[in-house]
């Protein structure tokens, strides 16, 4: 069990202890982005089997905990399942800082440049290391097409910022 500050915003705290319930998810075959668990994410946010799932998961944990999430925009190409959508969302309302807190999901990019290419469901560690629950990654080195959900150390040399949460 991961020990949380007891000055931790409510919601970041649920967002972590949601977040490690689900650990591991194991993608099952292996390489499929297919699971019970997965599958039912892919159910709810509308999207087909088999989708990348790391924002999927993002998403399902933030709304379990009463977090919003990025809306379905067609207009603008967003969806809750995209991860770019995560980054776009959070600078239009003004959730996007460059400030990790606990409870922060984390957006990753190419050599820490945007668009998102992937996205961590929240930090549970900042001090002495900064560690977060991942989606669709590996055990080992940065992934973002994996096989489990697990928690990692950030890799910060591809951090692009983080996404606050706010109630719903």
């Amino acid at each position: 069990m991961i020990v949380i500050p007891a000055d931790t915003p409510d919601l970041a705290q649920a967002i972590i202890r949601r977040a490690q319930q689900d650990i591991p998810i194991l993608e099952n075959p292996p390489l499929s982005n297919r699971s019970p668990e997965i599958d039912a994410m892919c159910k709810r946010w509308g999207v087909p089997l088999a989708s990348y799932w790391c924002a999927l998961w993002t998403a399902t944990v933030w709304a379990d905990c009463g977090a919003a999430v990025p809306p379905v925009d067609n207009a603008r190409g967003w969806h809750p399942a995209i991860a770019e959508t995560w980054r776009q969302w959070a600078l239009r309302e003004n959730l996007f800082t460059g400030e990790p807190t606990l409870g922060c999901a984390v957006l990753y990019g190419n050599n820490g440049h945007e668009p998102a290419e992937h996205i961590g469901v929240c930090l549970a560690s900042i001090v002495p290391i900064k560690m977060d629950f991942e989606g669709n990654t590996s055990g080992a080195g940065f992934s973002r097409n994996g096989e489990l959900a697990t928690l990692k150390t950030v890799d910060l040399t591809r951090v692009i910022g983080y996404v606050t949460p706010r109630a719903a």
